[in-house]
């Protein structure tokens, strides 16, 4: 996990997006092996990672950044800042909701390493982007009910 969120916070765009389409099928509650669960609530390097690269999308790539997922189409450097940061909120919201059912112990410990990994913060940051797409705005209003 650590090697793998090293690798997510040097990219952007069609890239960042496409790893971590890779990372929801791979942690996907039907396909997901028992270590892969295990750890991915205590990866504090790939929440990290994944809250910087949040964060990241809130503003355009920039256009001398070759070879990190920056494209000159606007509207399609667009299409994956949003895939970023859904696949980020759905990520989150899929771990901690699992864990809600299963692992219950485990939400507490969860939501502090994302308190010190400063989800909030990336939040803040892409908001505006996150409430114009489809249907996240139900998605996030389910993510945030989780912490009550």
């Amino acid at each position: 996990m650590a090697t793998f969120a090293e690798h997510l916070t040097r990219l952007t765009g069609r890239s960042a997006a496409d790893e971590l389409d890779f990372l929801m099928s791979a942690t996907s509650a039907d396909t997901s092996e028992p270590e892969v669960k295990k750890i991915l609530p205590k990866a504090t390097p790939l929440w990290n990672a994944m809250f910087r690269l949040l964060k990241k999308s809130a503003k355009p790539a920039p256009t001398t950044d070759q070879g990190s997922g920056a494209t000159d189409d606007p509207e399609d450097e667009m299409l994956h800042r949003r895939r970023v940061i859904s696949n980020i909120v759905g990520t989150s919201a899929n771990t901690l909701h699992s864990l809600s059912f299963k692992n219950r112990e485990e939400c507490e410990p969860l939501v502090r390493i994302w308190g010190n990994e400063n989800l909030l913060g990336a939040l803040e940051e892409t908001i505006e982007l996150l409430v114009k797409m489809p249907g996240m705005t139900s998605a996030f209003v389910a993510f945030c009910s989780l912490f009550i």
